[in-house]
């Protein structure tokens, strides 16, 4: 799920820079946090310290 997560962080990171769109790249931020804290519990068994 993360990786996913990730994968569409990129897409939309390159959208971005593409079309010169700063929504597209904030966007890819959010799902880059996402990424991140999917990653953390999955980490610790789903529980955030």
């Amino acid at each position: 799920m993360a990786f996913l997560l990730f994968f569409i962080a990129i897409i939309f990171y390159a959208i971005g820079w593409g079309v010169s769109a700063l929504i597209f790249s904030l966007v890819g931020v959010l799902f880059e946090i996402a990424a991140w804290i999917a990653l953390f519990t999955k980490a610790n068994n789903g529980k955030l310290d």
